[in-house]
C-alpha cells in the first residue's frame, strides 16, 4: 500500500470518526430531551403542608345587654329606649324590635301591651309605630341609663321623666327626625331610625357614653344536652295579646309568637328570634282613668322564671332602687347569666304555661 492512499484513509479515518461523534452527540441530546420531557409529564411529589389552625381573633368588646360581639366604641355607646305600639291590628307588625339588645313587654291600657325596646349596639333603619309614654316604661329605661324615646303620654308618665331625671326626646314638638307612614292612619304611623334618635339626642345635649352596668352572659350549652321541644306562654290579656315562645333545638334559641301568629318584623318579614325569656311577677292594677290605664310595680322584687336552654328556671327578680337594672336570681340566690343574644322581660301578674 502506498504511503498517499495510507493517508487518505487516515483522513477518512477522521471524518468517519467525526460523524460518528456528531451522531452519538445527537443521539445523547436526543434521549436527555425524551428524558426531561418524561420526567415534565410525570407528577412531581411535593411536601406534605402542614396546615396551622388560626386562633380566632377575641372579640374587641361585648354588647352589656345582649352580650353579643362588638367594637369598643359600639359597647360604649349610651342605649336609647324607644316606646314601641302593640295595639291590634293597627300596629302590627312593628319595625326594628328584632335589632333591639333587650325588650321589655307588659300591659299599657286595657290589656293592650307595649313594648320598651333598648338599642345598644344594634341600629334599625326603621322603628315604630312609637306611642306615649308610661311611668313604669320611664322607670325601666332609667334603670339602663337610656335615653327615652316617646310621642306625648300619660301624666304619669311626665312625672316619673321629671322626678326621676330622665333623659328624654318627646316627638311632640320635633320637625325632624320623625315621619308618618302613609300606609297606616295616626296614631299608628309615627316611625324613626336610631341613627335620627341618637342625633337628637347629641343635638339636646344628653350624654353619648353608657354608665350603667350591664347583665351577665354565657355560652350555649353543647347540643347533645338540648331538650327536643320546649314551649312557654304568657297570657296578658285576651287571646289577641297571648304571647308564645316555641323552642328551636338547633340555634337554642326560640321563635316568638303573638296573638297566635309568628311575630314578625316589618321590614325583614322574618319571624322574632329570641335567646332568653324572663318573666317577673309582679303587682298589676288599674289605674280607673277614662284611658283604662294600669300601674305596674318594677322596684322591689318577687317571683320570677327564666326560660332559656329548653329549661324553666324558677327563681327571684330584684330591683332595690329605680337608679339599678331588675336582676334574676335562682333558688340559690346566684345571679341567672343570659345567653348571648336578644333577651325579653316580660311582667306580668298572671303564671305562665310551661310544656
Amino acid at each position: 500500500m502506498s504511503l498517499e492512499r495510507l493517508k487518505l484513509t487516515k483522513k477518512q479515518i477522521v471524518v468517519v470518526t467525526s460523524i460518528l461523534v456528531v451522531i452519538l452527540l445527537v443521539a445523547i441530546f436526543l434521549v436527555s430531551l425524551r428524558s426531561a420531557r418524561v420526567k415534565k409529564s410525570q407528577p412531581v411529589a411535593k411536601k406534605p403542608i402542614r396546615l396551622v389552625a388560626e386562633t380566632p381573633k377575641a372579640p374587641e368588646a361585648y354588647d352589656r345587654l345582649s352580650g353579643l360581639p362588638t367594637t369598643t366604641e359600639m359597647a360604649a355607646r349610651r342605649p336609647i329606649a324607644v316606646m314601641i305600639e302593640n295595639y291590634y291590628p293597627d300596629s302590627r307588625p312593628q319595625s326594628g324590635l328584632d335589632k333591639a339588645s333587650i325588650i321589655f313587654e307588659t300591659v299599657a291600657e286595657g290589656g293592650i301591651t307595649r313594648f320598651l325596646a333598648v338599642y345598644e349596639t344594634g341600629d334599625a333603619e326603621v322603628v315604630g309605630p312609637i306611642r306615649s309614654n308610661r311611668e313604669y316604661y320611664v322607670s325601666w329605661a332609667k334603670s339602663l341609663g337610656a335615653v327615652y324615646v316617646h310621642i306625648g303620654g300619660s301624666p304619669g308618665g311626665y312625672d316619673a321623666i321629671y322626678s326621676l331625671g330622665v333623659d328624654n326626646i318627646d316627638a311632640i314638638g320635633w320637625s325632624t327626625g320623625f315621619w308618618r307612614s302613609r300606609e297606616r292612619y295616626a296614631p299608628h304611623n309615627l316611625y324613626s331610625t336610631t341613627k335620627n334618635l341618637r342625633e337628637q339626642a347629641a343635638a339636646k345635649g344628653y350624654r353619648t357614653a353608657a354608665t350603667m352596668p350591664g347583665y351577665g352572659f354565657k355560652d350555649d350549652i353543647p347540643p347533645s344536652a338540648r331538650p327536643a321541644a320546649q314551649s312557654a306562654t304568657v297570657d296578658f290579656s285576651d287571646p289577641a295579646y297571648l304571647v308564645k315562645y316555641v323552642y328551636q333545638r338547633d340555634s337554642n334559641s326560640y321563635l316568638r309568637y303573638l296573638g297566635g301568629k309568628p311575630h314578625v318584623d316589618a321590614v325583614t318579614g322574618k319571624q322574632l328570634v329570641v335567646k332568653n325569656i324572663a318573666v317577673m311577677y309582679t303587682r298589676i292594677w288599674p289605674l280607673y282613668d277614662e284611658e283604662k290605664r294600669m300601674g305596674v310595680e318594677t322596684t322591689g322584687g318577687g317571683d320570677a322564671v327564666i326560660v332559656q336552654d329548653g329549661t324553666i328556671i324558677a327563681g327571684t327578680w330584684k330591683r332595690p332602687s329605680a337608679n339599678e337594672p331588675v336582676r334574676f336570681y335562682d333558688k340559690s340566690g346566684q345571679e341567672i347569666k343570659f345567653n348571648r343574644g336578644q333577651t325579653w322581660i316580660e311582667a306580668t301578674d298572671k303564671p305562665i304555661k310551661a310544656e
